[in-house]
């Protein structure tokens, strides 16, 4: 058997469960017992050369796949959309909870997602990858991707949730005019490598559960780790409501790793066709796993489903691409692909200045990077994050009534906040982040006292007097001027 192969009982069981046939009608089909087919199952036994053409035919495969095991065989369960019914006591959810919690701006989706990312560094000594992507699909290459999506299944649930006058339904409508009247539908990706992968059983604890099942469950593996809780900021973003997944795993599930697929829409409450619905529905193949027949589950994809679905990944390095449909940010017009650049890189910037950056004794912990495109094609080539470029840095400056000491804090001290954006060069960001590592303040902080420090020695030159500083113990008292 192949390093990391599954074996052969357990991708047996599976594809006999995927067809929904039990071992007593496979052995029947084969001529044997189901104690022999029982056998194969839990690994007591191997099936005979002379027989592996015949369970191939069965399985609607070839017999090479009962030796590689690296895809499934020939299904009649295809790649559905399954919505969960409306909960039998009559409980309704009519918004995502996890928008209301964390928001739904691009600003908070860096933070939460990118975090959630350096969190699930594999190998520690080399950075987590991020790069993010806005793409702008239109025409054909639109049509394309909502073939793939199976839009038409989703339309009446749409229209429905459209129709509800609920604060969900009107974030919808307006994804949908967008759609309808520009025939146009902007993605937000965001993928990782040298990450952990969405790793676990389906319906159990794991970080796939946790992620696409689940919400406020950040699944992590220390109390140091900050991160997101179900990562439920990437549900936010979204006018739609919908997010596709592909994850290359670290730790094998069902003897792979590679093309983990799902999606999840996460509707409110809503009715469609007489039937209720409580909101979530997923994108995936129909479990036949008991107690779970119906439910769609996330599949092992062929390289074409995740082309066409936009989410072929770069490499066999572990890690999850997220695909944001019909990306919208709640704090900005950031709606073509070259403004939703610029505001990914600035709060890349502004917020991992630290993680990105390298000292003499310790390693860049993140190395993140930005693209743009229109249908396929670089609009903005992918372009790394400096984070010792310029970049915007908000404040809230406050202004003094006291005559407390400079630099000091005092609770009764009067605060009028106002905010105020600075363009730092790229000497103030460094020098910036110095300070900010040896105060252990945050920038606001930092830049609040750096202010008062100036005002109040300005003061001092402005009214005759001087300043002077000594670098060195014992050395001479040197004069500090301002140019």
């Amino acid at each position: 058997m192949m390093e990391g192969t599954e074996g052969f009982g357990v991708w047996l069981g599976r594809q006999l469960r995927r067809r929904g046939m039990s071992q007593a009608e496979f052995a029947q089909q084969l001529g044997l017992t189901r104690a022999a087919v029982s056998a194969w199952v839990t690994g007591r036994a191997r099936p005979r050369v002379d027989i592996l053409a015949r369970i191939a035919e069965i399985l609607q495969t070839d017999v090479a796949a009962l030796f590689t095991r690296d895809v499934d065989a020939g299904s009649t369960r295809p790649v559905a959309w399954y919505h969960r019914p409306a909960h039998r006591d009559g409980g309704r959810e009519y918004a995502n909870a996890a928008a209301f919690a964390v928001g739904s701006n691009l600003a908070a989706l860096v933070k939460e997602v990118t975090q959630n990312s350096i969190d699930e560094r594999l190998d520690p000594r080399r950075p987590v990858r991020v790069r993010f992507t806005a793409h702008e699909l239109t025409g054909e290459y639109l049509n394309a991707f909502l073939t793939a999506l199976k839009w038409g299944d989703l339309e009446p649930h749409f229209t429905a949730v459209e129709e509800s006058g609920k604060k969900a339904g009107r974030v919808l409508a307006e994804g949908l005019r967008s759609l309808r009247d520009n025939s146009t539908l902007l993605l937000l990706r965001i993928d990782d490598y040298n990450a952990s992968g969405l790793t676990g059983p389906e319906y159990g604890d794991g970080r796939y559960a946790a992620a696409v099942r689940r919400q406020f469950d950040s699944h992590k593996d220390n109390d140091e780790s900050d991160g997101s809780y179900g990562l439920g900021t990437l549900w936010a973003a979204s006018s739609l409501g919908m997010v596709l997944v592909n994850s290359t795993l670290s730790e094998s599930h069902e003897g792979r790793t590679a093309r983990r697929v799902v999606g999840r829409l996460d509707l409110p409450w809503h009715e469609a066709g007489g039937v209720a619905y409580a909101g979530p529905a997923w994108l995936g193949e129909p479990d036949s796993e008991k107690g779970y027949e119906g439910v769609s589950r996330s599949w092992w994809a062929d390289e074409r489903t995740v082309a066409d679905l936009r989410l072929d990944r770069d490499s066999g390095d572990p890690g999850t691409s997220f695909l944001v449909v019909g990306a919208r940010d709640a704090a900005g017009d950031a709606s073509t692909p070259e403004r939703m650049h610029e505001v990914l890189t600035c709060a890349l910037s502004e917020q991992f200045p630290v993680a990105m950056s390298a000292g003499h004794s310790m390693a860049a912990t993140l190395e993140a990077s930005v693209r743009a495109m229109r249908n396929g094609e670089s609009v903005i080539p992918e372009q790394r994050v400096n984070p010792h470029g310029r970049r915007s840095t908000q404040v809230h400056a406050p202004h003094l009534d006291g005559g407390e000491p400079v630099g000091a804090t005092a609770p009764e001290e009067r605060l009028l906040a106002r905010q105020a954006t600075l363009g730092l060069t790229s000497k103030s960001a460094q020098d910036l982040d110095r300070a900010v590592k040896l105060t252990r303040d945050s920038e606001a902080d930092t830049i609040n006292r750096a202010i008062r420090v100036y005002a109040y020695l300005m003061d001092v030159i402005e009214g005759g007097g001087s300043v002077h500083v000594r670098q060195t113990e014992g050395g001479d008292l040197e004069t500090v001027r301002f140019l």
